[in-house]
């Protein structure tokens, strides 16, 4: 198979991959809004001394009626499958632009670099034979394939690109998992004062507001959960620091052939490794 050919399989991968993703966030994100509307109403439905009968029934059916389609929402949507299927193509994109890189870092002096190509392809068709289904009718984008001419090429846009990558996404999924950690938190802390407020008060209507504020805290902290941005962090700064010490290591100006493939093995070890770092993460 021609190495362009394999790039295309790849992005075809990365392309479904994308497409999972984005679809996850956004019914994480509605199914977190529809919690938090349908809770709301139903506070608001509790407090007949501000609105009418029918108007409290009215919310109470429509309180329902919303959560109803977050329960929907989580059995449709957001499934274990759907999830693994995400895994998946990510794992398949990741695993054929490795051979990808391999072959171009290689050379065209490298007169084994074909055939070790083919047989790289070979297994990983193998091990996603299953799942090839996914990727049927799915077509790539049109990005072109990386102009890798050998191993100084490799360090520039291979590794240290991946290296600076993963710097930015640790540090952007870090503060993702601080703000809703920060969101969790304010809405228990508004859950405990409006309870004690309850007791103190005897206020009957606050009661409603409590149960808010409590579902917004766990809601928050599911969405947490699912989006495992502080673990992500941890093991893209990992990646990033591995990198970095193959990096400062290694320089192409002077490398033997040895070197250069064992700096290339060494780079996309820590790749792979990230790889199955972060598909473990969403494993049920």
């Amino acid at each position: 198979m021609k190495v362009d050919e394999v790039w295309r399989t790849h992005r075809r991968w990365a392309v479904l991959a994308g497409r999972r993703s984005r679809s996850l966030h956004h019914w994480r994100v509605v199914n977190l809004g529809l919690i938090l509307l349908g809770s709301t109403l139903a506070a608001i439905a509790a407090h007949r001394q501000w609105i009418t009968d029918s108007t409290a029934g009215a919310l109470g059916a429509t309180s329902a009626a919303v959560l109803a389609t977050a329960g929907i929402i989580q059995t449709r949507q957001l499934t274990v499958q759907r999830v693994a299927d995400r895994m998946v193509a990510r794992s398949a994109s990741e695993a054929y632009k490795a051979v990808v890189y391999r072959f171009l870092a290689a050379g065209a002096a490298d007169p084994d670099r074909a055939g070790e190509l083919d047989q790289a392809v070979d297994r990983i068709e193998t091990l996603t034979a299953d799942q090839a289904v996914l990727v049927i009718g799915v077509e790539p984008d049109d990005q072109a394939v990386p102009e890798v001419g050998g191993i100084t090429d490799y360090r520039d846009q291979r590794a240290d690109r991946q290296r600076a990558w993963h710097a930015r996404g640790s540090a952007k999924h870090r503060q993702l998992a601080q703000r809703w950690r920060a969101a969790e938190l304010a809405a228990t802390v508004v859950a405990a004062i409006l309870a004690v407020a309850g007791e103190a008060w005897n206020g009957a209507s606050l009661s409603a507001w409590t149960a808010v504020a409590t579902t917004a805290a766990a809601a928050f902290a599911a969405y947490l959960a699912g989006q495992q941005d502080d673990r992500i962090a941890q093991s893209y700064a990992r990646t990033a620091q591995s990198l970095e010490s193959l990096l400062r290591d290694f320089d192409p100006a002077t490398a033997t052939a040895d070197e250069a493939a064992r700096f290339v093995a060494g780079v996309e070890t820590v790749l792979a490794d990230q790889n199955e770092t972060w598909t473990s993460l969403f494993k049920a």
